[in-house]
């Protein structure tokens, strides 16, 4: 199941550093956790779904791109989250997602 990503997300994935493969959703690296999204994402991970759910409240913009997508892949929905929003609203949409 390739490609499940957007080319967007892909192209950012391979622009970062090397992912710490074993580190997951809990690696200090944006590079590492887009690896863990990507992966639940292939694998139709539905466990993963509250670790993507704290990936939507990450500091970096690339990591809560890939895990709002991921979540889309899964469930079809995104409950009105954006991750370019202000933090509040942001927040606002992660409690829809019982986060």
């Amino acid at each position: 199941m390739r490609g499940l990503l957007p080319p967007l997300l892909a192209l950012c994935a391979s622009a970062c550093a090397p992912p710490v493969r074993t580190g997951g959703f809990d690696a200090p690296d944006p590079a590492s956790r887009l690896y863990a999204i990507e992966r639940a994402a292939r694998e139709r991970d539905m466990d993963a779904i509250p670790r993507l759910v704290e990936s939507l409240d990450h500091d970096d913009p690339a990591v809560r791109l890939a895990a709002i997508e991921a979540l889309r892949l899964l469930t079809g929905e995104t409950r009105g989250y954006d991750c370019s929003a202000d933090p509040m609203e942001r927040r606002a949409a992660i409690a829809r997602w019982g986060g």
